[in-house]
């Protein structure tokens, strides 16, 4: 977020954040950890070498894309509020082009998902995607997006039809007013997204109410973050199927052993918490062999239980 002159002006490509975060730029010291910095850094660097491909492939399947990197503007209130980015790339008067590249494992999450699964990617083509029918002079329903996705580790690439915004701007306008207003009365709203944006939030220090000092190395912070995310899916689909079940208690025990004998720890989207019980119950081979209920206490076997308890942010 930045002011050109009067008016507030919201990249593209963070107009997914939380308005906290958004009410926070230019306000507050961005504070990134060096490895997370350096992590995201690589990411970024390793998308633009990618992305560039994606959109030849496209062309090479006969797609006409044009304007490759313009910088499209959505005028949110006249004279106050715009966003702006460059696209990827555009089917004139017809489709927005958008190509991302993702590591397997958010691969996996685009093809079972779609876009559901990327709460920031549906808020930046939202944005593009009424700009485009702005600059267009096109109704924004009869537009498309043509969204590609490249996986990094060995180019497969997925193209799939978007047929509506995945934002609407009825919403975009309401959020961007919302952050306008606390700029201005330099104030800073509660945040409205899950904690799975908020792993990428330059401002850690602004959500202290869902921080936990863990001081655990960010390789295992991100590993948690993986095994929560797939204990969760596992834990819907568990009344489906024992192999489900036991996957999910296995990757409950792989979360404890990450966590290094921590009883709590909080990474992008889940806070996980340590559970320890003391079961009791019958050795019931004994029990048969000795019936009298007077000396019953001697055959209660003890077991010391813990398990992590995985619960999605909100």
């Amino acid at each position: 977020v930045y002011n050109d002159g009067d008016i507030m002006v919201v990249r593209a490509s963070g107009s997914g954040s939380c308005v906290r975060a958004l009410s926070a730029y230019g306000r507050y010291d961005e504070v990134i950890p060096l490895k997370r910095q350096e992590m995201l850094d690589r990411t970024s660097k390793e998308g633009n070498l990618h992305e560039g491909t994606v959109v030849d492939y496209l062309i090479n399947e006969g797609y006409n894309v044009s304007q490759a990197q313009d910088v499209v503007t959505l005028e949110v209130i006249k004279g106050r509020v715009e966003i702006r980015g460059h696209i990827d790339g555009s089917i004139p008067k017809t489709a927005v082009v958008e190509s991302k590249t993702m590591s397997k494992g958010r691969f996996d999450d685009w093809q079972r998902h779609g876009l559901a699964a990327f709460d920031k990617y549906q808020w930046q083509l939202s944005a593009y995607w009424y700009g485009l029918s702005d600059q267009w002079g096109v109704n924004a329903n009869d537009m498309v997006a043509i969204y590609a996705v490249k996986r990094r580790d060995d180019g497969l690439i997925d193209v799939r039809t978007i047929d509506s915004p995945p934002i609407s701007f009825q919403d975009i306008r309401k959020k961007m007013v919302q952050v306008y207003a606390h700029r201005k009365a330099k104030t800073l709203p509660a945040c409205d997204i899950t904690g799975n944006e908020q792993f990428w939030c330059p401002f850690p220090f602004l959500h202290e109410e869902d921080v936990v000092d863990m001081d655990l190395p960010d390789e295992s912070i991100l590993a948690i973050e993986e095994l929560a995310d797939r204990y969760d899916e596992l834990r819907v689909r568990e009344k489906s199927g024992k192999e489900a079940g036991d996957e999910k208690r296995q990757i409950g025990k792989d979360i404890l052993k990450l966590m290094d004998g921590r009883d709590k720890a909080v990474v992008a989207g889940f806070k996980i918490t340590r559970v320890k019980q003391v079961r009791e119950q019958t050795d019931m081979v004994l029990l048969k062999a000795d019936m009298d209920s007077a000396e019953l206490a001697k055959y209660q076997v003890v077991h010391h239980v813990e398990y992590a308890k995985v619960t999605r942010r909100k």
